[in-house]
């Protein structure tokens, strides 16, 4: 080997790096192009390092609304971007926006800064439970246990937030790896995580789906942010002009399809009149293969979410009934089956069984082999009067849709910088919404 070979070879292996460059080299491999966030000790070096290699970084004034963009970027692109916060408050100011994320499918990291790892248990500065406080609002939640495991961290934080069903991911960061130096040789980067594999209907679904469109008197279509995210314009057109479907586009649905399509009813959000007279005459809301589950929601917010939908539909009280105890956890049903010999003669009375097989299965899990088979009173009536505040509240947004910019669809988690929305409304002309306290 020559000489000036292997001084060269010499001198890389003695080559350091910091592990602020890590990040932002394994950021940058995973073609991650924008990071929002508020910089401070000890995540500066971070942003310096990333602007270095091309990543734009674009600072905030408070880490909610970072978090807020960095998801929006995510949705918009497909590739998550990236919120970057200090330890402590800052991250705590970003969990909203990170449970927005989650909630609404949004690829989204969160890279936060945290004490030093000898520091710990010791009051270091701003120090908390960071990773266990993003776990119940991410995919993903992670701290990386050398500077070598960045880029596999990093790698594997990309691929959760867009595959499957999109979200947040968090990685923390302790304070010393931002400024550690490591030998360069022992950084192994990843290469790009590939885009995320089609997701497929299941065969019978969507024959169930064409039988029920096919046998509709009077379909409508509605077009929700998941066709804009999947770039389904091509095949969402084609099914409305084939099938001759009217649609009416979400907010964030508006697009796939233009609204001045012929088929657009957008105008059924504040004028019913024309050809229907009421959403309630539809006889088939074909959300593109709607059909509710209960999932991680309790029954309460499921059979809320169920009525929401039922109040537009024909189908007979039979029908809902069978879907909406399809729709429920196999937890419940197995659980119900047990206590109720005979059939739900009602979808009331489906929901209130529902209702209280969860509040048994509850007493179970808090007193095991000691469950009442009494419906504890005041649950079953909190449960009702939650249901009827969620359904009036809902009822009243519907009333207001004629009203632009009002609504801002930020599922359960609030609104992120109710002040700046508020000057917003002002400056375009609008009065505050009252609060109701």
């Amino acid at each position: 080997m020559p000489e000036s070979n292997l001084a060269e070879r010499n001198d890389r292996s003695e080559e350091q790096v910091s592990g602020a460059k890590v990040i932002a080299q394994a950021l940058k491999t995973q073609n991650v192009e924008y990071m929002f966030g508020v910089v401070g000790i000890p995540v500066t070096e971070i942003a310096i390092a990333a602007q270095e290699l091309g990543i734009r970084y674009i600072g905030m004034r408070n880490e909610q609304a970072a978090c807020y963009a960095a998801s929006a970027v995510g949705y918009l692109t497909g590739r998550p971007g990236v919120c970057l916060v200090v330890s402590g408050p800052g991250l705590i100011h970003a969990l909203g926006g990170m449970a927005n994320a989650n909630m609404n499918c949004w690829p989204l990291i969160v890279i936060g800064g945290s004490s030093e790892r000898n520091q710990e248990t010791m009051g270091a500065f701003q120090e908390f439970p960071q990773v266990e406080a993003c776990r119940p609002y991410s995919k993903f939640s992670v701290r990386p246990s050398s500077i070598e495991a960045i880029p596999t961290v990093i790698e594997k934080a990309v691929r959760s937030s867009i595959y499957g069903r999109p979200g947040a991911c968090y990685v923390d960061i302790p304070a010393d790896f931002v400024t550690l130096q490591v030998n360069v040789d022992s950084i192994k980067y990843k290469e790009c995580c590939m885009p995320p594999p089609v997701s497929m209907a299941e065969t019978s679904a969507v024959c169930m789906a064409a039988s029920i469109i096919r046998n509709a008197k009077q379909p409508l279509l509605i077009i929700g942010k998941g066709a804009a995210y999947a770039h389904a314009e091509e095949s969402i057109r084609k099914l409305v002009e084939q099938c001759k479907l009217p649609f009416l586009p979400t907010p964030m649905g508006k697009g796939v399809v233009p609204d001045n399509h012929p088929n657009c009813v957008s105008a059924a959000r504040s004028r019913s009149q024309g050809l229907y007279d009421s959403l309630s005459e539809i006889d088939i809301l074909s959300a593109v293969l709607c059909h509710p589950k209960q999932g991680q929601k309790s029954v309460r917010q499921y059979a809320t979410d169920f009525l929401l939908l039922a109040r537009h539909l024909s189908w007979s009280d039979a029908i809902l009934r069978t879907r909406f105890l399809e729709g429920l956890s196999e937890a419940v049903t197995t659980k119900m089956g047990r206590i109720f010999l005979k059939v739900a003669g009602s979808l009331k009375e489906l929901i209130d069984r529902s209702l209280y097989t969860e509040c048994q299965l509850a007493e179970e899990r808090d007193s095991p082999g000691n469950s009442s088979q009494v419906l504890p009173t005041a649950c079953k009536r909190n449960n009702e009067e939650a249901m009827e505040n969620e359904l009036s509240s809902q009822q009243q947004t519907e009333e207001h849709q004629h009203v632009p910019k009002r609504c801002y669809y930020l599922k359960e988690h609030g609104d992120p910088q109710e002040g700046l929305h508020d000057h917003l409304r002002q400056s375009i002309g609008h009065q505050k919404a009252p609060t109701n306290k």
